[in-house]
């Protein structure tokens, strides 16, 4: 069936249109090839027709001279006219017009004037007004002439006795029935006509009205057409038109060749019907081929369209057989191909979109749709979901290198596989979290779960040839007890962990007071920029007491560094560790640091011209050391207080520096050449230790009060911090060493020589007023030592 507008039909129309095109242009050729033909035959007939004519007109001519001339000369004949007797000669001219067949025989005088005549035919004998040839013309004539409306073949002899007496004129009727003698003749029609202002119809063999009215048409004929030529708007009929075939000066005898082109081209008729019959019969079979043409080509296509559509609803095993050698059955290998190809990328673009490239485990897509398949099934079982953390792999990975960490996790994920090789559902939700979903029934299970995950990090890991250690936060969520869905469960388990994470307690279950917590984080994201906009955050300031090892009570405070704190409108004071981490992980860090070193600084520039003169100690993050604003801020803000970069210390933690070393570094070495002191902060908590200080373009260094805490009892810390301040002053750095809490602690630092301490023992840090009270007594610090 053909379907408008589909390729099958174009195909056929094509086809079919191409034939009937070229069909109509071969019998339009014939049609013109034998036409012209025809024209020509006719033409040529015509043209001996002229000749033939001309030649019997001659002839004629000829005959009647010679008879009519040997009747001119009788002695009877002449002496009956020169007498004048009537009844002898019009004997004369019966015997003489029956022996030539003629139609009139008359005696005119020298003038014209009838003497005598034929008076058996009276038609004739009427009103008849000759032209007679002039006297210098005394030879036999011929001549035709028009006379009352008919045409005369007229030949005129002188009667002479012996003079010129009269004329003897014999003549013959130019009629229908001449005119039917000459076409039987030459198979042309003939016709005389009169020309005379006006022409004038004399005798034709022509019987066809129309051709009678087309004779009668005298813008039609041109005479003088000697050749043949088509009638002017009427293409069915060629003429030749001969002029003035007599000597009347009256007018013009004209004579008309003339043949129709339908009598010749009517013999074609059967030629035609046969071409057109065989036309038609072409155009049923060029249909019919056409249709099994288009079908052949676009059958196959449908099949293939009808496979692709099952391809893109997703079947890729409709294979599409073809024994065709053709492009189409190409056609068909290819889409096989391609059909292989789909599925098998389509495989491996499932499998991404389900697994983890990395550990092979699921992602974190696939592990909700997974537990939320079972939270949907007919008999539901009890389950956890557990979701597990790596603690500080951020500085695994700026320590060592993501490659390193990539490894790491692929070995962490191998592990967890092997431990729990009959759990649910095992999946890397990202970043450093795995999750666990598996089948649980009472608390003794869960505290096995989290034993079995923590027993997993109790070993090292090696990589690279270097033996890391691993510790994790878990946070865990019951199904049904805690939610009926598994992004509720999913949410509740990171709330967990996160606060197994802040709080070191290596494991929580979830439980519905952990959600003030959350959204309580989760506003204080929010509102810390307007914090900062508005003024809600406060500076304090903890005293740094610079050592004199010679006379230890001869110390003073030369340094304090600045302490951010936040008073909740809400929630009332927020401790640093509760929003810094916050604001380091919104983007807000670097609007943070903008507003401690304007406030800061300002206070210095107060406290300078009270005649306090202190070095400010101010803490920068990870992000600050990146953003390409840090510079402008600083050398902005002393500018503006008209300070020098020697009044400040600006303290960075070795994190911090390796969150992007190449910046970092560059930033330090500007910061440096613009006069600022520079402090490494928490040294020995990270992993760069003196193999990246050395690097590092800082003057100062401040052992974490992790390792001072305990200098007292723990052989190992003071052995640590021995180390320290001897490695960092080989290297020209000052020391200082936070959390003092006893005078013990500061003799023991004093005595391996410290330059400055700074901790509870000195002061907690204070407001700007407080801290200015303080150093004003300037024995405050006298009875410490």
């Amino acid at each position: 069936m053909l379907t408008f507008g589909s390729l099958k039909t174009r195909i056929f129309i094509f086809f079919f249109s191409l034939f009937l095109v070229i069909q109509s242009v071969t019998i339009f050729l014939a049609y013109q090839v034998s036409r012209a033909n025809v024209i020509e035959q006719v033409g040529e007939q015509l043209r001996i027709g002229k000749s033939v004519f001309l030649s019997q007109l001659s002839d004629r001519n000829k005959y009647l001279k010679i008879n009519v001339q040997g009747a001119s000369k009788d002695w009877a004949f002449r002496q009956a006219v020169a007498q004048g007797d009537s009844a002898t000669i019009e004997s004369a001219l019966v015997s003489q017009r029956n022996r030539i067949s003629a139609d009139i025989a008359m005696v005119l005088d020298e003038t014209g004037k009838v003497l005598a005549r034929d008076s058996s035919r009276p038609r004739d004998n009427k009103n008849l007004s000759l032209e007679v040839p002039s006297k210098d013309m005394l030879q036999t004539h011929a001549s035709i002439q028009e006379i009352n409306g008919t045409i005369y073949q007229l030949v005129f002899a002188s009667i002479d006795a012996p003079t010129h007496i009269g004329w003897l004129v014999i003549g013959f009727y130019i009629d229908n029935k001449l005119a039917q003698r000459f076409n039987s003749l030459t198979r042309l029609d003939i016709t005389f006509a009169f020309n005379n202002n006006a022409e004038k119809l004399i005798a034709t063999s022509v019987d066809d009205l129309s051709l009678i009215a087309w004779l009668n048409n005298s813008e039609d004929i041109v005479f003088k057409q000697i050749t043949p030529a088509l009638v002017k708007g009427n293409t069915s009929i060629i003429y030749v038109a001969i002029e003035n075939i007599s000597e009347q000066k009256s007018g013009n005898i004209g004579v008309i060749l003339q043949q129709s082109l339908d009598i010749y081209l009517n013999r074609f008729s059967e030629l035609w019907t046969n071409l057109f019959l065989l036309l038609f019969a072409g155009l049923a079979l060029t249909s019919i081929l056409s249709f099994f043409i288009a079908r052949s080509v676009t059958e196959p296509i449908r099949n293939l369209l009808a496979a692709i559509s099952k391809t893109i609803q997703g079947e890729y095993d409709n294979t599409y057989e073809t024994e065709r050698k053709d492009e189409i059955g190409l056609l068909a290998i290819e889409f096989n191909e391609m059909q292989k190809a789909i599925a098998l990328r389509e495989d491996k673009i499932e499998y991404r979109a389900n697994h983890d490239v990395l550990t092979g485990l699921f992602n974190r897509n696939c592990f909700i749709k997974l537990t939320t398949e079972l939270i949907e099934e007919d008999q539901p079982v009890q389950f956890a979901l557990v979701v597990i953390d790596l603690n500080r792999f951020k500085d695994i990975n700026d320590t060592l290198g993501h490659s390193i960490g990539d490894q790491l996790l692929a070995q962490v994920g191998a592990l967890l596989t092997k431990r729990f090789p009959n759990t649910k559902i095992l999946a890397r939700l990202g970043g450093d979290e795995f999750g666990i979903v598996t089948e649980i029934n009472e608390r003794n299970s869960i505290d096995a779960l989290c034993e079995s995950i923590h027993g997993i990090f109790s070993d090292k890991f090696q990589e690279a040839g270097i033996s890391i250690t691993l510790s994790t936060s878990v946070g865990i969520s019951l199904y049904p007890q805690h939610a009926g869905d598994a992004i509720g469960l999913l949410r509740m388990a990171d709330v967990a962990m996160y606060l197994s994470k802040t709080e070191h307690r290596g494991s929580t279950v979830y439980d519905n007071s952990l959600d003030v917590h959350s959204v309580q984080r989760l506003a204080l994201m929010s509102e810390l920029e307007d914090a900062i906009k508005n003024d809600q955050l406060t500076l304090c300031y903890q005293p740094q007491l610079k050592l004199d090892h010679e006379h230890l009570k001869n110390s003073r405070v030369t340094h304090v560094e600045c302490l951010v704190r936040w008073v909740h409108p809400v929630h009332g004071f927020m401790p640093p560790d509760d929003f810094i981490p916050l604001a380091e992980q919104t983007g807000t860090i670097c609007a943070l640091t903008e507003w401690v070193v304007e406030t800061a600084l300002k206070q210095c520039r107060s406290w300078r011209d009270e005649g306090l003169h202190l070095k400010m100690a101010i803490n920068l993050s990870a992000n600050d050391l990146v953003t390409s604003n840090l510079i402008y801020l600083v050398s902005n803000a002393l500018k503006q207080n008209a300070l020098s970069a020697h009044d400040i210390v600006l303290e960075v933690t070795e994190s911090a520096v390796m969150f992007d070393v190449q910046k970092s570094l560059a930033q330090l070495e500007q910061l440096r050449d613009l006069g600022v002191e520079l402090s490494i902060d928490d040294f020995g908590t990270g992993y760069s230790s003196m193999e990246q200080l050395k690097k590092l373009p800082v003057h100062e260094l401040k052992i974490d009060k992790s390792f001072v805490l305990n200098i007292e009892n723990d052989e190992d810390d003071l052995f640590i911090v021995q180390m320290t301040i001897d490695l960092a002053h080989r290297m020209g750095l000052t020391v200082v060493a936070e959390g003092v809490e006893t005078l013990g602690a500061l003799k023991i630092l004093s005595d391996y020589g410290c330059d400055m301490i700074q901790g509870y023992y000195i002061s907690r840090p204070q407001a700007a007023p407080d801290v200015f009270a303080l150093l004003s007594d300037k024995d405050s610090f006298r009875e410490l030592l």
